[in-house]
């Protein structure tokens, strides 16, 4: 199969996304399947890992800035629409060509609105492609973030339910089986490895 893993950034990157992207990139490519991995820098040690960094997911790109003044302001305007659309122009051919395609976070984190806004458009473009949301945060519902404009576009995608059509079901990394099974609760860790048996 052809699989690509997104996130804004990858390995040698320190982070816990990034260690999971890694190790998820390794064992598709060891069981020989075409593997990239799209962000915005990073690098791989394995040769059967391709990297694809894309210059428009950069934080300090310079449209990239022009279209978070314009969320600040409160209301996108041309700047995002403009990188919206270059996203789109340059994922496209990349993303149409997967089996499937994982993305890590960046449908439900706030860090890169007009990418999270061109993948529900892709994944509304592109229905042959599988796409799978993983989740590890839920700004949404994160106590932690402020999310002042909730309720408009383009923040509110970061709290729609549905998944758009291409992605199959949305998996939060608190039930995946495959994390560790625990999950906060209050505050704390709590183990649910009882919670992942009984499902």
């Amino acid at each position: 199969m052809k699989i690509a893993l997104m996130h804004y950034t990858y390995a040698p990157l320190t982070g816990g996304v990034e260690n999971i992207l890694e190790q998820h990139a390794a064992l598709f490519a060891g069981h020989g399947h075409d593997t990239v991995v799209i962000c915005s820098e990073g690098a791989s040690d394995n040769p059967a890992v391709r990297v694809a960094l894309v210059p428009e997911m950069q934080r300090d790109h310079p449209l990239v800035k022009a279209a978070q003044r314009e969320l600040d302001a409160g209301t996108p305007g041309v700047n995002f629409a403009t990188l919206k659309n270059k996203l789109i122009d340059t994922l496209a051919p990349v993303l149409e060509k997967m089996d499937v395609v994982f993305l890590h976070n960046v449908l439900t984190m706030p860090f890169h609105l007009a990418l999270t806004d061109a993948l529900w458009e892709l994944g509304e473009k592109l229905p042959r492609v599988r796409f799978i949301a993983w989740t590890h945060d839920l700004v949404a519902c994160n106590p932690d973030y402020s999310l002042p404009h909730i309720g408009l576009a383009p923040w509110n995608l970061l709290a729609k339910r549905a998944p758009p059509r291409g992605v199959r079901r949305h998996l939060p990394a608190s039930q995946n089986p495959v994390c560790r099974p625990y999950r906060r609760s209050a505050g704390k860790l709590r183990d649910d490895s009882e919670w992942h048996r009984s499902r």
